[in-house]
């Protein structure tokens, strides 16, 4: 008998090890948010053949307004040309889907997403994406990048952000990414590169912050002195993730209240 309830302890000693392990695991509370059109595979972009393999036409995501430099030094090229989506089939190793978003090396180009951001086909928000910042959790935006012919004063800024009683954008976090020719290393003979990832990290919401509760927007913008912009360099991108993680002491009442059910449940054995 007492070597049945030993053992029978040593078992439940294992589920409770194997239990608290997937707890505290901030991985296993990860919720994952639906960014729509998140690997950038509507519009479809025409085939890499066509004498111009791009779309400007990019589903869900608006464009950022065209700064007043821009008519001065486009030479005719519109402002629409900056962004858009092309066929990324070997391209890129870890690419998610059949296709990516490029953005050019202009100041100011790039795209945003929010409740109230519009697209190329819808004037009037769809109000598709409707995240909030929801007070005791914390926010991860991560995103596939990869530069190409530029110089180390080009960078992209990665942000979350919420829009403030004017409508403005007012940044939460963000990530800058420099431009390392060390990091983004082209393959020779066209074999596929290697998205890079890049995260931005927001702790946890606390009541008293002026985004609880706010919408969530996610922003990509280019930078580059204006002298250094170049028509020829461009960042690629694929796969915008978004999650949401419970603050701590939310998951640590889970780790105990497992702890103590079956530990209860272990010593309730014994004793029978």
């Amino acid at each position: 008998m007492l070597a049945h309830s030993a053992l029978t302890f040593q078992r439940h000693s294992a589920l409770l090890a194997g239990a608290l392990f997937a707890v505290c695991s901030s991985a296993s509370f990860a919720t994952v948010i639906s960014v729509p059109n998140f690997s950038f595979e509507s519009q479809p972009a025409p085939p890499v053949t066509d004498p111009i393999p791009v779309t400007s036409k990019v589903d869900s995501w608006q464009r950022q307004d065209q700064p007043v430099f821009w008519d001065a030094i486009s030479q005719g090229t519109p402002w629409s040309g900056t962004s858009g989506l092309f066929q990324s089939d070997y391209s890129y190793l870890n690419e998610e889907g059949h296709q990516a978003m490029y953005v050019l090396n202009i100041p100011g180009a790039g795209a945003f997403q929010d409740f109230n951001s519009t697209d190329w086909q819808n004037a009037a928000p769809t109000h598709a994406f409707n995240a909030t910042f929801t007070v005791g959790n914390a926010y991860q935006l991560t995103l596939g990048l990869f530069g190409k012919n530029m110089d180390s004063s080009s960078s992209l800024t990665l942000s979350l952000y919420y829009r403030d009683g004017s409508n403005n954008k007012v940044t939460v976090g963000s990530t800058t990414i420099q431009y390392d020719a060390q990091v983004f290393v082209v393959q020779p003979n066209q074999f596929p590169n290697m998205l890079q990832d890049y995260t931005v990290n927001i702790p946890v919401v606390q009541a008293t912050d002026a985004w609880a509760g706010k919408n969530i927007g996610i922003d990509i913008v280019a930078n580059v002195p204006l002298q250094n912009a170049n028509g020829s360099a461009y960042w690629d991108m694929d796969n915008v993730r978004l999650s949401s993680v419970p603050e701590p002491g939310s998951i640590g009442l889970l780790t105990f209240g497992a702890a103590g059910f079956l530990f209860g449940r272990g010593r309730a054995r014994r004793q029978a």
